[in-house]
């Protein structure tokens, strides 16, 4: 007779049973890395929209105080750091761009929040600041915004952090 075993069949099963324990947990890190990538390529999307729209808004503002410093405080000491930047725009606006609350928001007639939705936003990790101002007579004003953003997947269990910085050149300030 042709045939297999109790024995042979036991442990047959017992290695199917192995290996798809072993597949069923590589399986399952795998999708578990893809999520790190997805939540990583999201931050780093609505973190541009953030980037970009501010650049744009600062490259064509004029600059008026740092933490509540003028223009002639950051030309004497040649530059300034501080959280609370206000800004005219070219529509002669004055807003003024900080964070509360891992928000960054601008004021000016209304509060809007810049932050897209599920993005936090802290100090860059060394720095107790978000923005530098670099003054001097007769060149445009720099200006470097530096942060650190976190975002959380749906189900809060992978959190993706990475830090960011916005330079610009103030077209309009400084001349």
């Amino acid at each position: 007779m042709r045939g297999f075993t109790l024995i042979e069949l036991m442990v047959a099963v017992g290695i199917i049973a192995i290996l798809a324990g072993t597949g069923a947990a590589i399986f399952s890190r795998s999708l578990r890395g893809t999520s790190q990538i997805e939540i990583r390529r999201t931050l780093d999307d609505r973190s541009r929209l953030i980037t970009s729209g501010l650049g744009r808004f600062f490259r064509e503002g004029v600059a008026i105080s740092l933490d509540g410093q003028s223009r002639n405080a950051c030309l004497t000491a040649g530059s300034l750091n501080g959280d609370s930047l206000v800004i005219e725009a070219i529509d002669e606006l004055l807003s003024t761009i900080s964070e509360s609350g891992g928000q960054i928001s601008s004021v000016s007639a209304e509060t809007v929040v810049i932050n897209p939705e599920g993005v936090t936003v802290i100090h860059k990790p060394g720095l107790g600041y978000y923005f530098s101002w670099y003054c001097s007579l007769g060149v445009p004003d720099r200006l470097v915004m530096q942060f650190n953003a976190t975002s959380t997947s749906q189900q809060g269990d992978s959190i993706v952090n990475n830090d960011y910085i916005i330079e610009v050149t103030m077209r309009n300030s400084g001349q």
